[in-house]
């Protein structure tokens, strides 16, 4: 602090663009009440008419089509992802255990959920089977980890 130097003390503020002459700031709408009332769009509307959108009018997109893969594996990531040749128009989920080495080699695949075909899930399988996987830190590794890898199928 510097000596002999003081702070302004201030008074009856009124806001920087309020139209209320009361003391503590104005409103900018037709509420009552400080503040201005804005767009749902972050837009300040001074000294104009609030127009509210109404919930759920918006156009909302147009989504996934729902298809997608999943890796659960503690320390590692794969090199690639699974490319599985599925020409099927089949739609669902198929879920595998996985078991890699310290190398990032698959040992084991297990399927533990699947709602396809036993021959689409069997391509799924072989396209994990392929799989390699890189360390996503240093230090030593475990012999096995075990994790899961979840595939959603949708037809297209």
């Amino acid at each position: 602090m510097i000596k002999g130097a003081t702070i302004p003390v201030r008074t009856g503020g009124n806001g920087t663009s309020g139209t209320d002459p009361r003391t503590g700031g104005g409103s900018d709408g037709d509420g009552k009440g400080v503040g201005n009332k804005g767009q749902p769009n972050g837009n300040t509307v001074k000294g104009g008419t609030y127009n509210p959108v109404p919930p759920g009018s918006g156009n909302g997109g147009n989504g996934g089509n729902g298809s997608g893969t999943a890796i659960s594996l503690a320390g590692w990531t794969w090199n690639s992802r699974p490319e599985v040749n599925d020409d099927s128009d089949e739609t669902g989920i198929v879920k595998f255990r996985l078991k890699v080495d310290s190398d990032g080699v698959v040992q084991v695949v297990e399927t533990i959920e699947s709602s396809l075909s036993p021959s689409v899930t069997q391509k799924y399988k072989r396209a994990v089977q392929k799989l390699t996987f890189r360390p996503t830190s240093a230090g030593e590794r475990p012999d096995i980890s075990v994790g899961t890898i979840t595939f959603r199928i949708s037809t297209k």
